[in-house]
C-alpha cells in the first residue's frame, strides 16, 4: 500500500463461512468489522475452538469492532419526516438552505448521517489494540470498550465477564427447561429466538437417532412429520439433544428437563 508501507491487502469476496480452519490458522491477530451478528458470533466461536492448549500459536486474538446507527426504514414516510424535522431544526440553527423532504429521503436512502466519522473512530481503535497485542507496547483493552455518540461524545470501558454455560467457550452441556407441551418445531424456534444461542436453521438428532434435519433434502422430507410432535413423545427426560447448524463451527448439546 502506498499509504503504509511494507502493508500487504489480499482482498476476498464471499462468506468467512466459506474459509476454513487452515486459512485461519495462519493469522496472528484478527480484527473484524463485521456488520452480521450471525458473522461476528461465527469467526468468535471458530477461534475459541481453534485453541490448542498445546499449541500457543492456535490462539489468535480476536479485536471485535462494531458499530450501530439509529434503526430506520428509509421507506416509512413517518421517518423520514421525524428526520426532516431534526435535518430543518439544524438547517435553520446553522442557516444551511436547500433542505426540503425530498433531499432528507434521497440522502437517508444511500448514506447513513455521521457513520463516516464512527468508523474512523472504532477502526483507529482497533489498530491500536493490535499494535498493543503485537508489540507489548502496553496494557491491551481489558476487554470491552464502547463510545456513544449519539447527543455528544461519551466513552466508557469495562471487563465482559465470561458466562459458565456459555454454549461457545463453556465447554459444558446446556440445561435448560422446556414445556413438555411443546412440539419439535417450537423447539427449534426456540432455538432460533434465544439470545444465548441465536442460531438459524439447526437440526436435531438425539444420539444416533435423527430428530429433525434441514438438509439434504431427503432427510428434510424424512424428518419432516417429527415437527407436529410433542418434545416429550421424541425426547426422554434428561435426554440430550445435539444440535448443528450452518452457522455454528462447534456442535452444542442441550439436556431437557420438562415443566
Amino acid at each position: 500500500m502506498k499509504r503504509v508501507p511494507g502493508v500487504k491487502v489480499t482482498p476476498y469476496y464471499g462468506k468467512i463461512q466459506d474459509k476454513d480452519d487452515d486459512y485461519y490458522m495462519q493469522f496472528n491477530i484478527v480484527i473484524c468489522g463485521l456488520d452480521s451478528v450471525e458473522a461476528r458470533r461465527w469467526i468468535n466461536a471458530t477461534l475459541v475452538n481453534l485453541v490448542d492448549p498445546e499449541n500457543p500459536e492456535s490462539l489468535k486474538p480476536l479485536i471485535d469492532g462494531g458499530t450501530e446507527d439509529k434503526k430506520m426504514d428509509t421507506d416509512d414516510p413517518e421517518h423520514i419526516s421525524w428526520l426532516y424535522k431534526v435535518a430543518s431544526k439544524r438547517a435553520k440553527e446553522f442557516k444551511i438552505e436547500g433542505v426540503t423532504w425530498q433531499l432528507t429521503q434521497g440522502v437517508v436512502k444511500n448514506i447513513i448521517p455521521a457513520i463516516a466519522s464512527t468508523n474512523a473512530i472504532i477502526a483507529a481503535s482497533c489498530c491500536n489494540e493490535a499494535f498493543k497485542i503485537a508489540t507489548t507496547a502496553a496494557p491491551f483493552l481489558n476487554n470491552y470498550w464502547m463510545l456513544i455518540g449519539t447527543d455528544g461524545v461519551y466513552s466508557y470501558t469495562f471487563e465482559h465477564e465470561k458466562k459458565p454455560d456459555c454454549p461457545v467457550c463453556g465447554g459444558e452441556t446446556m440445561d435448560v427447561e422446556v414445556s413438555k407441551e411443546w412440539t419439535i418445531e417450537r423447539l427449534i424456534e426456540w432455538l432460533t429466538e434465544n439470545q444465548k444461542i441465536q442460531i438459524k436453521k439447526p437440526s436435531l438428532s438425539l444420539g444416533t437417532k435423527p430428530i429433525y434435519f434441514q438438509a439434504p433434502p431427503q432427510l428434510e422430507e424424512s424428518t419432516r412429520p417429527n415437527l407436529e410432535k410433542k418434545v416429550h413423545e421424541v425426547i426422554p427426560e434428561g435426554g440430550e439433544v445435539t444440535v448443528t447448524a450452518s452457522t455454528l463451527p462447534f456442535t452444542l448439546t442441550l439436556r431437557l428437563a420438562y415443566v
